[in-house]
């Protein structure tokens, strides 16, 4: 999440003052800012994930936490590659480095994060009608 913040801090602004910002230095940033902010979100599903396993499934069988770590690093990875291969031309925009607003790529950056939202809504409101009974 720092790693994620302190680039969209630093890289997100187009200087075009500078003659070594180039279109593919700003696209390069655009494609890490997708794949860290997506990375934040999915920890925060394995986050949800492990609260499952601890509190209502207390005897059962937890996840390898070598499954956490490839949901949690190669998971966003499905969404980032393909999201770079078809829309390309979307990443970094002439006003910033990040994905260009009014285009479909920005999908594929809010969908994701929508779904792990929901799914932590609903472990979350699972979780704490178990913990009331």
């Amino acid at each position: 999440m720092f790693v994620g913040l302190l680039l969209f801090m630093v890289g997100t602004t187009r200087r075009k003052d500078v003659a070594a910002q180039s279109d593919l230095s700003c696209a390069v940033t655009a494609v890490f800012l997708h794949y860290f902010f997506l990375a934040q979100w999915s920890w925060q599903l394995i986050e949800g994930m492990h609260l499952y396993h601890k509190f209502i499934r207390v005897m059962g069988e937890e996840l390898n936490f070598r499954w956490y770590l490839v949901i949690g690093w190669a998971g966003p990875l499905l969404f980032v590659l393909p999201s770079v291969l078809a829309f390309r031309e979307h990443y970094g925009s002439d006003d910033m480095c990040f994905l260009d607003t009014s285009s479909n790529a920005n999908y594929m950056l809010t969908v994701p994060i929508g779904v792990c939202l929901f799914v932590n809504c609903v472990v979350m409101l699972y979780i704490l009608k178990n913990i009331q009974k």
